[in-house]
């Protein structure tokens, strides 16, 4: 993760767990944004861990002007996931690969579930929003970052203030997340294909938008993708839930982010 003194834009990428540290390097972090600006000024990179009952911070390592080329790199260069599926498809499937899909997938539904209560998800993640470094006009990296600007912010809340975002509203737009990214085309591409109008949909008629979308291509699907995505939708059309609510985070963890690494580990056998 990245962050600059005095703040500007500000970029993480989320990545597949790498093995853990030392314990004996370990550190609590109570506040993230604090911990990322100061390591944007010593010049180190964080590695930090989601353990079962707090963020740690696994490794504290100087990275000198490699960093900052890598973090101006991916700020000046950055390419969203609704403008890569804009490609000629050829070149998109090579790209995304099904083995990428399901890492990409995973990462997006893990790390939602990391910031659902911090800035990082003032607003759902989309295809807009959803982001990738493209370097030198080369294919995209296909390690998926968000971006805050946190100027925007200062003074109006603490740096780890809640977001205020419903729950519903987040899994429902990760289901179409994970829709558009196995089918390598945005809703709204769907959409045109169909003769849905989407983006005047509020926030119902996008989810029967999204429900019909899975409905139709289902089968082109792996079940445990698949199970993930139903799992969004019955979650939205449940009762309402609260982020902090330790059983619906368990609910979460068992029906979406465990079918998506089941289909993680079938590529690496």
């Amino acid at each position: 993760m990245s962050a600059t003194a005095p703040l500007r834009p500000t970029a993480i990428r989320f990545n597949l767990p790498t093995p853990p540290a030392s314990s004996s390097c370990r550190q609590k972090v109570n506040n993230l944004c604090h911990i990322a600006k100061e390591a944007w000024k010593k010049g180190e990179l964080l590695q930090l861990e989601l353990g079962a009952s707090a963020l740690t911070m696994a490794t504290h390592e100087p990275a000198g002007a490699r960093m900052t080329a890598s973090f101006d790199t991916i700020t000046a260069a950055a390419t969203t996931l609704e403008t890569l599926l804009s490609h000629d498809p050829r070149q998109v499937s090579e790209w995304l690969t099904p083995r990428r899909q399901t890492i990409l997938a995973l990462e997006v539904a893990s790390s939602i579930l990391q910031f659902q209560q911090t800035h990082w998800l003032s607003s759902p993640w989309s295809s807009q929003t959803i982001r990738f470094a493209v370097l030198h006009g080369k294919k995209p990296t296909l390690s998926a970052f968000i971006e805050q600007d946190l100027d925007t912010r200062r003074g109006l809340a603490p740096p780890m203030a809640p977001s205020g975002l419903e729950p519903q509203m987040a899994i429902l737009e990760l289901s179409i997340l994970l829709l558009e990214i196995w089918h390598r085309r945005t809703i709204e591409t769907w959409a045109l294909e169909t003769g849905t109008e989407v983006k005047t949909l509020g926030t119902d008629n996008r989810r029967i938008a999204a429900i019909r979308w899975l409905q139709e291509t289902y089968e082109e699907l792996p079940l445990d993708y698949l199970d993930a995505i139903e799992k969004c939708f019955a979650i939205c059309s449940g009762r309402l839930r609260c982020w902090d609510d330790e059983k619906f985070q368990q609910h979460y963890c068992e029906n979406i982010i465990i079918p998506l690494l089941r289909g993680c580990e079938a590529w690496t056998r």
